[in-house]
């Protein structure tokens, strides 16, 4: 169940943010789930709740690195601001390098 948690997260599919019912919608034909809800133990929402807290331990740190990076540069995003102006923008500096591309999009 984890592995398939892993596999949607990394396919872009849900966030550390995502609530367990969106998410529960998405994978509920999927087999894994169905054999959580057969056994003892954590419940799937349970361990969908262990997984986020796993991500916003990474999360939290990098936004808050990004919006100091927002913050020297001097950049207000706007309703109408584009990938590009935001890449070109940040790309600018070179602590954005560091960054993965899942934070950088």
């Amino acid at each position: 169940f984890r592995l398939l948690l892993h596999e949607y997260h990394s396919n872009g599919k849900f966030g550390c943010r995502t609530p367990w019912q969106e998410v529960c919608k998405m994978i509920q034909d999927e087999p894994a789930y169905k054999e959580m809800l057969v056994v003892e133990g954590s419940t799937p929402g349970e361990l969908y709740g262990d997984f986020t807290e796993l991500l916003k331990e990474d999360y939290y740190p990098q936004r808050d690195l990004l919006l100091d990076l927002q913050k020297k540069l001097g950049f207000t995003f706007h309703v109408e601001t584009t990938m590009k102006e935001f890449k070109d923008a940040f790309g600018a500096d070179d602590g954005f390098a560091k960054f993965s591309d899942a934070y950088k999009e």
